[in-house]
Parts: structure tokens; C-alpha cells; sequence
């Protein structure tokens, strides 16, 4: 058999943090704490975490490594969290993160939080939208927008939520607002396009007209782009900078909403990178 393994491929593990343990006094007391965030029930994700492990263990010899796989699906979670094989027993921690209650999320001011709370354990759904109104109404007109933007993004992981969700858009949206959306893009954006036949969009698609109308179309482009962004950091972690830079060289607003549909479509970033290159 042929004993080469050839290989160019990049790995980019999704969040890597030093973590100190201040009861330990060796030099071992700095240990490197690796997060993968999955929201499909992947069977390869022991390999892949192996794979990860040993990179990371090349890179930083000198430190303990802890692996956890923070799942975020709507589906249950059926990741299995070992590896054996003849000669092999290999282990990392699998977290649904519908088993962490929310109200540590609730009680930060940060809008990234309040989003992520939609994820995790509900057990009162009425006081958990009763305290993001009261944030709301504290955040400026572009955090709102990004907000609604976000809460939009996540739910389609989590569609059970659909109809509450809807019903708390319909009061965001009377709140004053700026979106960068243009109709075209909401109509096919999934979860959106459900908000605009339903009516609750009118007031995003009256700003939209005012905007373009002024000849903003500079800001509509850029607003896309980050858009794209912000979805792909939601779904898979952080973006590389060479696939920021990729998408920002997309001038044409028209030529954004493909990879805009794509990137909540996809089932990892490497599909979306290859979607994006052949365009």
C-alpha cells in the first residue's frame, strides 16, 4: 500500500482559548480549551475532532488539551462523543446547549447574547421575550436592526420557535428601525420571505425604497456584505480573512443574495468557499 499522505488541505478548528487553573502551581497550569459549534448531527465529527486534537497538540506541545463539541441544532443531539477503535480510546466532551439555561444570557446587555439565549434551555418562553423587549429598548436603531437581523438568522435553527418568534418580530418592527434589507433579498431569504407575504415587513421594505430613493446603494452593498458575514460567524465561527476579503470584492448588490441564501444552506464553510470561488 502506498504509506504517503499527501495533503494541502488548511484545518481551522473554530475557537481555541488558553485557560488558566489557578489551583495549579506546575507549569502545566495553562491549558488550551478547543470548541467546535455544530448544528447537524455529523458522524464523522470524532475523526474531525481527533484531527484537531493532534494539530493542536503539534502547535502547543507544552499544553493539556480540553475538547468540547457545543451543539446547537434543533434536532437531538446524536454526536457521539468517543472514538474506539482497535488500539484507539479517544474522548471529548459533546454539550447541547439547549441543556444550559438562558438566564445568565438574559441578564448581559450585549445584543450577541440575547440572540444566543434563543438557543439554549426556555423554561418560561413569555419571560424570556418579556426581558428582551426591555433590552430593545435600550439599543439604538442599529442595534435593533442587527438584533432583528440575528434573532432572523437563528431561527432557522430553531423553526418550533417559529410562531413566537414571529410575534415578537411584529413588535420589534414597530419600534423605530433601520434595516439594510432589500426586498428582493428578504423575499428570499428563508424565515423572511414567511415575515413579508404575512405583512409584517412593511416597514423594512418602506425604509428600503427610502434608502435606495437616496441613492445609498453603496451602503446597501456594504450592508450585504456584512450580513454574509455575520451569518457565516453565527453558523460556523469565525471567518477566515481571505473569505472576508472574497466577499467584500463582490461590488454588484444583485450579485450578493446567492451567497446570501448559501450561507444558510450550506452545511459547512468549506461548501460555502467553494460556491462562493466558482462564482
Amino acid at each position: 500500500m502506498d504509506p504517503s499522505f499527501p495533503s494541502v488541505k488548511e484545518r481551522r478548528a473554530d475557537l481555541l482559548l488558553e485557560v488558566e487553573n489557578p489551583s495549579t502551581s506546575s507549569s502545566m497550569n495553562v491549558s488550551i480549551l478547543h470548541v467546535e459549534v455544530q448544528s447537524t448531527n455529523d458522524i464523522s465529527m470524532p475523526h474531525r475532532m481527533l484531527e484537531y486534537r493532534l494539530l493542536t497538540k503539534d502547535k502547543y506541545p507544552g499544553k493539556k488539551i480540553q475538547q468540547i463539541v457545543l451543539y446547537i441544532g434543533d434536532e437531538p443531539c446524536k454526536i457521539s462523543s468517543s472514538l474506539e477503535e482497535e488500539g484507539l480510546v479517544y474522548r471529548y466532551r459533546v454539550i447541547d446547549i439547549r441543556e444550559i439555561p438562558c438566564d445568565v444570557l438574559l441578564e448581559s446587555g450585549r445584543v450577541e447574547d440575547l440572540v444566543i439565549a434563543f438557543l439554549c434551555k426556555i423554561t418560561d418562553k413569555d419571560e424570556l421575550f418579556k426581558k428582551l423587549r426591555a433590552k430593545l429598548e435600550h439599543l439604538d436603531p442599529e442595534e435593533k436592526a442587527d438584533f432583528l437581523a440575528k434573532i432572523l438568522t437563528i431561527l432557522g435553527l430553531r423553526p418550533k420557535l417559529k410562531k413566537e418568534v414571529l410575534s415578537f418580530v411584529r413588535e420589534v418592527t414597530r419600534m423605530p428601525i433601520t434595516v439594510r434589507l432589500e426586498k428582493e433579498l428578504v423575499e428570499n431569504f428563508p424565515v423572511i420571505g414567511d415575515l413579508v407575504k404575512q405583512g409584517i415587513q412593511e416597514g423594512i421594505q418602506q425604509g428600503i425604497q427610502q434608502g435606495l430613493q437616496q441613492g445609498r446603494i453603496e451602503g446597501v452593498i456594504e450592508g450585504k456584505q456584512e450580513d454574509l458575514i455575520k451569518i457565516l460567524e453565527v453558523r460556523f465561527g469565525e471567518v477566515e480573512t481571505s473569505l472576508k476579503e472574497k466577499i467584500k470584492g463582490i461590488r454588484k448588490a444583485e450579485k450578493l443574495n446567492s451567497p446570501l441564501v448559501n450561507a444558510v444552506k450550506v452545511a459547512d464553510l468549506e461548501e460555502f468557499r467553494k460556491e462562493i470561488l466558482e462564482d
